[in-house]
């Protein structure tokens, strides 16, 4: 799903110019966007072109060959028993549901005494070990915050979320506040 912004800046007139701040985050903005779509265009061709490969189509094509030739060598014995297969069915009966919500608070207030009991055991293991997974916490809280980066990215590059947002964008844009905001005054102007 490439992107549909084709341009760096948001559209301004032909005498306006974005202030440098603005200029340097559509810039970039628009750079890391590319760059993301690129990527992910790229990884998602890619089993594409690795299906495509005659190596990989030949090799796909002897493995469904034997798993056939094992189907049917095997079908006498497993045919007998299909109609026992497809008729069993699992059933949880409703008096058993029963039981196990009457039983799950005091369960859970066990599992909870047993905790505050043996807390400073736990507890000392969690410091001493902290050394191994804060880091790998840290680690995994870095890679969903990449993740949901590189998701926001694609979403918001999608032409159907643009043409949504494009509107709403142009309009604070060419507001009164977004003109003095955004916007540097004319070069005439300042030199007054």
């Amino acid at each position: 799903m490439p992107s549909a912004h084709t341009s760096d800046t948001p559209p301004a007139g032909p005498d306006k110019q974005l202030r440098a701040p603005f200029r340097l985050a559509a810039k970039v903005g628009g750079t890391t966007a590319r760059a993301v779509n690129t990527a992910v265009d790229k990884i998602q061709s890619f089993p594409k072109k690795v299906s495509s490969n005659r190596h990989v189509q030949d090799i796909s094509s002897a493995v469904m060959r034997a798993e056939r030739s094992v189907e049917s060598s095997m079908r006498p014995y497993v045919d007998p028993m299909m109609g026992y297969v497809r008729t069993v069915r699992p059933f949880i009966p409703p008096v058993l549901i029963l039981i196990i919500f009457i039983l799950l608070p005091p369960a859970l207030l066990c599992i909870a005494t047993v905790a505050f009991f043996t807390a400073p055991l736990w507890i000392a293991f969690l410091f001493l070990s902290a050394i191994i997974w804060v880091p790998c916490l840290v680690m995994l809280l870095c890679l969903f915050a990449l993740l949901a980066f590189i998701g926001l990215i694609r979403f918001c590059s999608a032409p159907s979320v643009q043409a949504i947002w494009r509107p709403m964008a142009g309009a604070v844009l060419n507001s009164p506040v977004g003109q003095f905001l955004f916007y540097q005054k004319k070069e005439e102007e300042v030199s007054e």
